[in-house]
């Protein structure tokens, strides 16, 4: 005997209501769950890459390389590629010598010095750097250039991949402008590390030391393109 008097017939059809009407809501139940989960793993896929992102930041810091001019008096390490001053006609004193092309010449000169050579409109200039970071150091041969001048004529570069605690050697001529009207030189180096998309310019100001050349000043600039992103003075 079926309560309120209702007949199995009625009974059917309030249940099949009954599950008409819970199946959109059991729908929109399991929608909100999904949407929730989803969420959820958006979030954590997004901590995830801010992590690494973060991670690869510190790693390149930490492997940051620098480069910085060479001491004048330094040491002479091996991987300048020197070779002793045999010459019995110097009057240099200079025990070991490198041998660099200037003004199409050849020069001998000591492995840590600046050299620059004035002539015809034209500056010559040899110039050695070394990496002092915790991270090899990727040069950018086609970013390199000059103020006061109007384009590099030559450029030659001893190791655009320079290890950390080795030196590289970076000699190029350039034409001068004529409205030159100071003694100085800024080269720019661009480079970055291995594990960096970032550059830095190493901003190397030269200038005349008595009979030499030294370098006076020399700046770190962050750059996205891999050469200077300021105008010289």
């Amino acid at each position: 005997m079926l309560p309120l008097g209702l007949n199995w017939d009625e009974v059917t059809a309030l249940s099949t209501a009954a599950l008409a009407l819970g199946v959109p809501f059991a729908t929109l139940g399991v929608f909100l769950a999904y949407r929730s989960s989803l969420r959820d793993v958006t979030a954590t896929r997004e901590a995830m890459y801010a992590a690494h992102d973060d991670s690869e930041r510190q790693l390149a810091a930490a492997y940051q390389p620098l480069l910085v001019e060479v001491l004048r008096h330094g040491p002479i390490y091996d991987d300048m590629q020197s070779s002793p001053n045999d010459d019995p006609r110097s009057t240099s004193g200079m025990p070991t010598t490198i041998v660099v092309e200037l003004d199409n010449a050849a020069h001998a000169i000591d492995p840590r010095a600046v050299r620059v050579v004035e002539a015809n409109g034209v500056a010559s200039i040899s110039l050695p750097l070394r990496n002092v970071g915790r991270g090899l150091a990727l040069i950018v041969a086609e970013g390199i250039s000059v103020d006061a001048a109007d384009n590099l004529r030559t450029l030659a570069l001893d190791r655009p991949r320079v290890p950390p605690g080795e030196t590289t050697r970076i000699t190029c001529s350039v034409r001068l402008r004529t409205d030159r009207s100071y003694p100085t030189y800024t080269v720019y180096v661009p480079y970055r590390g291995l594990a960096s998309s970032q550059f830095l310019v190493a901003e190397v100001r030269l200038e005349p030391a008595g009979q030499e050349w030294r370098v006076a000043n020399i700046t770190e600039e962050v750059s996205n393109v891999g050469r200077r992103t300021t105008n010289p003075p």
